[in-house]
């Protein structure tokens, strides 16, 4: 769904920036998925 396409998006730009917080990241948006599923 849109969500999904949304979370993939921000993982990626994440991973691009190579942010510190893209663990945390992560974890925030596996919590989200699952919250939707």
């Amino acid at each position: 769904g849109h969500a999904v396409r949304s979370a993939i998006r921000i993982m990626r730009a994440r991973s691009d920036a190579r942010e510190p917080l893209a663990a945390q990241e992560k974890i925030r948006i596996e919590i989200l998925l699952k919250e939707n599923l």
